[in-house]
């Protein structure tokens, strides 16, 4: 055969060191029995040696009888049938570049994707023994075997920081490899590793791998950012693993088990395991000086399987955790469960459970301590305190039943206050929103959960805030029944009115209702508590308002629906900077009126027996039926209405003076005689912003027979309206 026949077929071939391997793809129709050759370079593989071809098969000269290598051929040139060189190698000696070698590896059938992230930089592979025959053609169908040693390897990843560098004994064959005493080095970290994978070439893969070393703190952080570890569950310490064993089969099941030894911490023994449905930690024991915690749980299918026994304390979470916001005291018990999280309610608990000085993360919520007894289908709360927002105190006692289809509760809820604010910003956190709207909605049903409840919470709490409003005490009940949860206020104190009501939750609507009353209660005491004014009104007071409104359906404005009645009494009291009445005064004072002396507001202040006010409330708008001032120096009366969405009002007063009568006879006797005696009642308008109000003169003939009528009912003496700018001799008398 000579050169130009050897030229139909392609030669892969080297020897690195003692080695030679040969890769032949060959073609049919070679008709020749002998030839001659040598073995010359292609790519990165080099031959060192000749080799002859004798009766189908290509040997290379050496002194041993038989080949090193041999390809052997099925000659059938007549047919055409396809034919299969065999290859096969036999050496006990040699090295490989690695970074050669996994060039080469990576082109094989199924490799190319599989090692597509994955980059070998440099390494050598010393081998002690190498066997390898099968089908030229196929490398799939290649039976092997490789024993060596690796030394130097680096191996980088576009999913590492860093290179992975490895020394260590590897024996590999088409079904697995394994590992002995190979040590890895990673960033900070120094393993040890032995062990096997199987099927890595075909799969399903499988790994059972021991592991021994340290990992520095470096390489924990990276793990834990890798996983994606939240923020207060990260370890940042060196970490020391013993007697560690990974467990995996690609598709099916992860595991792992060993003991963890923290540079700074306790010691942590775990055994865990994983499959695409199955979470199970056989075995999680934390032990310290101060803690010694059993805990284990298995969850499938949503069925959660817990037991926890033993103690752990804030301090030991301290050493573990990067932050730790979990624990200050010590949580111990001995407790165990069957937790169904598609069907809470059907769940079972047994044992003791308690916590000192607990937190919930994110929550305005701190438990002081809590003592849990759990009956199978009953949950007891023996005891609790717990800290709300700004280190508010509480306590919770009483007891949960599971049934079938809710939890029913019988608690006793005390605390010092709640503000309404900090009750949003819980709100919002548990839904993860930022902002919530400030009236209460569909959606801002306070006590919406995912879960059926039944039953009810007693509570009862030395204040509510709302806004610049603070109720003191309070005590109610929240009920809960089917998807219906009622918010009921018994007795609650605003400013000395007493106020009560419910807000009722339904699927379809909420529907809200409210009472407030107060006797003979200090008008000067309820502004200044209100509004933060004192020295505006004196005089004791009666006060009577109911209020409801509702929402039919989501998206519905409350305040369309808002009806009630206001019922206000006031006796033997003083007016004082009251701006609105001094507008009015200002008003009729301008007009010089018989130059009537109007009250001084800021001095000696405005006078009165009574001040009655009676108000319907309708929707946006509070219309005023009748509000009557008698004092000792005059009479006001007072209709119209304000609008608190628009903040406007629009208001028809009349003030009637007792003394201008005397003063007028006295003074201008003419018109004494036209005025007959009569009271003289001088009209005006009040109009606009409730900021700024307008106040004008209004003429006798527009203002009404409503205000009229109640100027007839309330007077004992005739009475006539008068134009405030120009008496007319023709107004009617009354």
């Amino acid at each position: 055969m000579n050169r130009s026949k050897l030229k139909r077929f392609a030669l892969i071939s080297g020897i690195i060191s003692s080695l030679w391997i040969s890769l032949a793809f060959l073609f049919p129709f070679i008709t020749d029995q002998n030839a001659f050759g040598e073995i010359v370079r292609i790519g990165q593989i080099t031959a060192d040696s000749s080799f002859t071809y004798q009766s189908s098969v290509l040997k290379r000269q050496q002194e041993r009888e038989s080949p090193i290598i041999s390809v052997n051929l099925a000659l059938n040139p007549e047919k055409q049938e396809k034919w299969q060189p065999e290859l096969n190698i036999l050496s006990d000696s040699g090295q490989f570049d690695l970074s050669e070698l996994f060039d080469w590896v990576k082109q094989l059938e199924g490799m190319e994707e599989l090692l597509k992230d994955l980059a070998v930089t440099k390494g050598t592979l010393y081998i002690d023994e190498l066997f390898l025959t099968g089908p030229l053609m196929e490398p799939g169908g290649w039976n092997f075997r490789v024993e060596g040693k690796v030394e130097g390897m680096e191996m980088a990843s576009v999913h590492l920081p860093e290179s992975i560098s490895m020394t260590g004994w590897i024996t590999a064959g088409p079904e697995k490899i394994e590992f002995t005493d190979c040590e890895l080095s990673f960033m900070d970290s120094t393993l040890l590793i032995s062990g096997r994978i199987e099927n890595y070439l075909k799969g399903p893969r499988e790994a059972d791998l021991r592991l021994e070393g340290k990992m520095g703190p470096q390489a924990v952080r990276w793990i834990g950012e890798f996983m994606e570890t939240p923020a207060r569950l990260k370890v940042n310490q060196s970490l020391e693993m013993k007697n560690a064993q990974v467990l995996w089969s690609e598709g099916e099941e992860a595991r792992f088990s060993g003991k963890l030894l923290l540079e700074e911490g306790p010691k942590i023994i775990t055994d865990i395991r994983y499959t695409e449905k199955i979470l199970s930690v056989k075995q999680l024991r934390i032990v310290d000086k101060n803690s010694d915690l059993v805990l284990s749980f298995r969850l499938q299918d949503k069925e959660l399987d817990m037991t926890f026994e033993g103690h752990l304390k804030g301090a030991t979470l301290d050493r573990i955790l990067e932050e730790n916001p979990y624990l200050e005291g010590e949580i111990e018990g001995d407790f165990q469960g069957k937790i169904l999280l598609n069907n809470l309610p059907r769940s079972t608990v047994y044992g003791m459970l308690k916590i000192e000085n607990g937190f919930y993360p994110d929550y305005p919520f701190q438990l002081a301590n809590v003592v849990l007894h759990a009956e199978g289908d009953r949950l007891v709360v023996e005891s609790s305190s717990f800290f709300w927002a700004d280190k508010q105190q509480g306590s919770l006692s009483g007891a949960i039943d599971f049934s079938a289809d809710a939890f029913y509760l019988d608690l006793d809820l005390a605390a010092d206050g709640l503000k309404w604010e900090d009750w949003k910003k819980f709100r919002a956190l548990r839904h993860g929103k930022e902002k919530r709207q400030k009236k209460v909605t569909f959606d801002d049903d306070p006590f919406k959960f995912d879960i059926a409840f039944g039953g009810i919470i007693r509570t009862s709490l030395e204040y509510f805030k709302y806004g610049r409003y603070r109720w003191k005490p309070v005590k109610g009940q929240i009920k809960f029944f089917d998807k219906e949860r009622t918010i009921q206020i018994d007795e609650a104190n605003l400013c000395g009115i007493q106020t009560s009501g419910h807000i009722h939750f339904t699927p379809e609507a909420i529907r809200r209702a409210f009472h407030g009353s107060a006797s003979n209660q200090s008008l000067r005491d309820t502004l200044e508590c209100l509004w933060g004014r004192e020295d505006l009104i004196t005089g004791s007071y009666d006060l009577k308002a109911d209020i409801t409104f509702q929402e039919e359906k989501k998206g519905d404005d409350p305040i369309e629906s808002l009806r009630g009645t206001v019922e206000f009494n006031a006796e033997n009291g003083r007016i004082y900077r009251f701006g609105l009445l001094a507008r009015i005064f200002s008003v009729v004072n301008i007009t010089e009126i018989l130059r009537w002396r109007t009250p001084d507001l800021m001095g000696e202040g405005l006078a009165f027996n009574t001040l009655v006010a009676q108000g319907v409330l309708e929707g946006e708008t509070l219309v005023l039926e009748e509000v009557i001032l008698d004092g000792p120096s005059m009479n006001i009366f007072t209709i119209g209405s304000l609008n608190f969405r628009e903040n406007t009002l629009d208001l028809t007063v009349t003030l009637a003076p007792f003394r201008m009568v005397d003063f007028i006879i006295d003074r201008i006797p003419l018109l004494g005689h036209i005025l007959g005696g009569n009271l003289i009642s001088l009209p005006v308008r009040v109009s606009g912003s409730m900021d700024n109000p307008v106040v004008s003169p209004l003429s006798p003939q527009a203002v009404g027979d409503r205000l009229i009528g109640i100027m007839k009912r309330t007077l004992t003496l005739p009475f006539r309206l008068i134009d405030p700018i120009l008496p007319q001799e023709e107004e009617d008398t009354y």
